[in-house]
């Protein structure tokens, strides 16, 4: 992640604070003046709402000022008509989730145990039950992020809770999509290998598998693509309960405080109707659906392809496929449910044989 990016997500970060504490400012005082189960009801999902946008906001800057302390750039991997089958530069690399990633689980774990034993102590045992389980589920991500992948000219290795598995390059079977992961299957052993996206290095793991085995990247078997339905469940849900936060907050306040979750409900709403819904592979060219027009590109405008990591409104490493375009434009893919590196690859084999077909 660069630093502008970086700063970017920390304003995001303060976004989400702003708009939880509107949350929490309305859901108080819807509380204070219902009287009704369910208007008590409503204002306490506000409340969570609130208190769930000012953790995410949180966990932005926590993460984006550990990366800025980190100096570190994410690897953009391009593939254009120039692109060479060369090696790798080291013939064995070794990769682990991102530090910000383990430092935020870390942290957050310490932060919620030292929470649940002082409500322990000031206010009862009975009071801690949540943050006791957020203490565990925590620290499980310590555990998890704790993963070692190991990568060389013969086989890929993976350490996780004391265990090893590996997959020999020539016994990929075939390569699925899960969260944006990758899963390696060998049929044979009946082993399989996640790669997760929040492995620092990412880019170079995908860009590998794609040189040293382009076999499993067949052009055929996927021609159409579509957006994550969760994606859009939890974008349009976020925005209408940040609408109603702001109409609560006109109406009872009349003040400037309900432009705070309006704006915000409008960005979101920008990235649902700025964002590809679908993407189909039709002969020479592709087809972009939007949810009001659609868009084609020919193979022939395309200047270069590009795996790298886009802005994740709700924190992470999150990765897209950015098509560059003869005029110099930028058309960005992501959130797809087949998987941003699954798309890169695809689009980057039929790309590559339609422009070399034409060349011939």
């Amino acid at each position: 992640m660069s630093k502008s990016r970086s700063v970017f997500k920390m304003l995001a970060g303060l976004l989400f604070i702003l708009g939880g504490g509107s949350c929490i400012f309305t859901g108080n005082l819807a509380r204070s003046g219902s009287g009704d189960t369910g208007s008590s009801l409503l204002s306490w999902a506000i409340l969570l709402f609130g208190f769930g946008l000012i953790a995410l906001g949180i966990g932005n800057l926590v993460k984006s000022g550990v990366t800025l302390l980190e100096l570190s750039t994410v690897a953009t991997i391009p593939i254009s008509e120039t692109d060479d089958e060369v090696q790798i530069a080291n013939s064995s690399r070794t990769y682990q989730h991102l530090m910000s990633t383990r430092l935020l689980f870390f942290f957050g774990a310490c932060a919620s145990g030292v929470l649940s034993i002082v409500i322990a102590r000031d206010i009862g045992i009975v009071n801690t039950w949540f943050y006791v389980l957020l203490t565990i589920l925590l620290a499980i991500g310590v555990v998890l992020t704790n993963e070692k992948i190991e990568i060389n000219d013969i086989e890929i290795k993976s350490h996780q809770l004391g265990r090893r598995k590996v997959i020999q390059w020539e016994q990929i079977d075939k390569i699925t999509n899960k969260a944006n992961d990758l899963i390696l299957y060998n049929a044979a052993t009946l082993t399989s290998i996640r790669l997760s996206s929040q492995i620092d290095g990412y880019p170079e793991i995908v860009d590998w598998l794609r040189r040293r085995r382009p076999d499993l990247w067949v052009v055929t078997e996927l021609k159409a693509f579509h957006q994550t339905n969760l994606d859009l469940l939890l974008y349009s849900s976020s925005a209408l309960c940040l609408i109603v936060v702001g109409i609560s907050i006109l109406v009872a306040y009349q003040n400037l405080i309900s432009l705070f979750p309006f704006a915000f409900a409008g960005w979101i709403l920008s990235v649902i109707f700025t964002k590809a819904q679908q993407l189909i592979l039709q002969g020479n060219h592709i087809v972009l659906k939007y949810p009001f027009r659609e868009r084609q590109i020919m193979a022939s405008e395309i200047t270069t392809i590009q795996f790298v990591r886009v802005f994740a409104i709700f924190g992470g490493a999150n990765y897209g496929v950015t098509i560059v375009l003869a005029n110099h434009e930028i058309v960005t893919i992501s959130g797809f449910k087949e998987g941003s590196p699954i798309i890169f690859n695809t689009l980057a084999m039929w790309w590559q044989k339609i422009t070399s077909f034409q060349k011939h």
